[in-house]
């Protein structure tokens, strides 16, 4: 376990190398819900606590759930919590987000997660190790997300997530099927002449069809040089 710098409000994240680091897709997803009207927020799959950080530093006055299964992300979690001393504001449950208890039951304004983008059928699995279950829906289908979000959301909470575009209509189909629908999306481009790989969106439980798609976010101006926007985000 190392302590690092995240740069963002003066705070600390615990990581572990053999474990998924923050990366730029957990910044985008943290940066990309409107905060506003939004009290409880819940995080299926917390990892090492890169988004709650930065949903704190966001919007301090918001009460953060993060669930997370594995245990040495959760020991780094834990950790990260306790030197940023926000035990006040964020609850850490160890355990699978496929059983969170009924206590739970439509009590959340938002659920947040960066699923795994690959299907447990698919043919072109990465390498093995604890990356794995980050990369593989091995735990967990994107089925199992909406129905866990279904549980939890009250009415006409959201459902904010990072995916891959190629799965978009299959996505599309499995969060109506579950009664969300997705209201807002926002592709990803690495360079603005690239393809939109990735995107960012916003489901509402109970909401009707029709779907906003805002302006691309393209993450880099130049090689290994972020854009104006994104760099906002680690100036916040």
């Amino acid at each position: 376990m190392r302590i690092d710098s995240l740069t963002v409000g003066g705070m600390k994240i615990a990581q572990d190398k053999e474990l998924f680091c923050l990366n730029i897709d957990s910044v985008l997803l943290a940066n990309f819900p409107r905060l506003s009207s939004v009290r409880r927020v819940i995080e299926f799959g917390s990892g090492t606590g890169g988004v709650l950080l930065m949903l704190h530093c966001r919007k301090e006055k918001i009460d953060i759930t993060g669930v997370e299964q594995d245990p040495r992300a959760f020991d780094c979690l834990l950790r990260t919590v306790e030197i940023n001393d926000l035990k006040a504001s964020v609850k850490l449950v160890p355990g699978d987000f496929r059983d969170i208890p009924s206590s739970c039951d439509q009590s959340f304004d938002m659920v947040i997660a960066n699923p795994p983008y690959l299907s447990a059928v698919t043919k072109k699995r990465p390498a093995g190790g604890h990356r794995l279950a980050a990369k593989v829906e091995m735990y967990g289908t994107f089925s199992d997300y909406c129905a866990s979000a279904r549980k939890v959301l009250r009415k006409r909470g959201r459902f904010v997530f990072i995916h891959r575009s190629d799965r978009l209509p299959e996505l599309a189909a499995t969060l109506s099927g579950h009664g969300i629908e997705m209201k807002l999306l926002r592709f990803v481009h690495s360079f603005s002449v690239s393809e939109g790989q990735k995107f960012l969106c916003e489901a509402v439980k109970g909401g009707q069809p029709g779907c906003r798609v805002m302006p691309p976010l393209i993450v880099y101006a130049g090689k290994s040089v972020y854009t104006d926007e994104v760099l906002g985000y680690y100036r916040r």
